[in-house]
């Protein structure tokens, strides 16, 4: 670090991250959050720090097409600029999700303690069913 740049190296980050944040209260700040718990959870819930950065990243190209798709529906003009930039976004989008994966993450089977108190409290549910009956 320089003189002329007081910060530390772990303010930068921290700054640099917030910078691209959506407030949570916008419309817009909440399509980012549920995509991006969407997304997480499509991955298992817990992605790695490259699913996390492609998330992330997934969801700005996300929210740039939305802002796209209001103002367009708003004034119903759409130039070709527009067109192509939309055109690249949304191949982008598409490109991104891909690499994520298009298959969920698969569900863990249940464990051995989960299995045997499920299969325990069927017993009894049919032990109180067979003294009642």
């Amino acid at each position: 670090m320089s003189a002329s740049c007081p910060q530390t190296a772990s303010d930068a980050p921290d700054r640099e991250s917030r910078r691209w944040q959506r407030p949570q209260r916008t419309r817009e700040g909440q399509r980012a959050k549920h995509f991006r718990a969407e997304l997480v959870a499509h991955l298992g819930g817990a992605p790695s720090t490259t699913q996390r950065a492609l998330i992330e990243q997934a969801v700005q190209i996300k929210l740039r097409l939305a802002v796209m798709d209001r103002a367009f529906a708003g004034t119903a003009v759409m130039t070709a600029h527009d067109s192509r930039v939309y055109l690249a976004w949304s191949n982008s989008l598409v490109r991104t999700l891909r690499t994520l994966g298009l298959k969920g993450h698969a569900e863990r089977p249940p464990s051995l303690a989960d299995y045997l108190g499920a299969r325990a409290a069927a017993a009894s549910g049919q032990a109180a069913a067979d003294v009642a009956g």
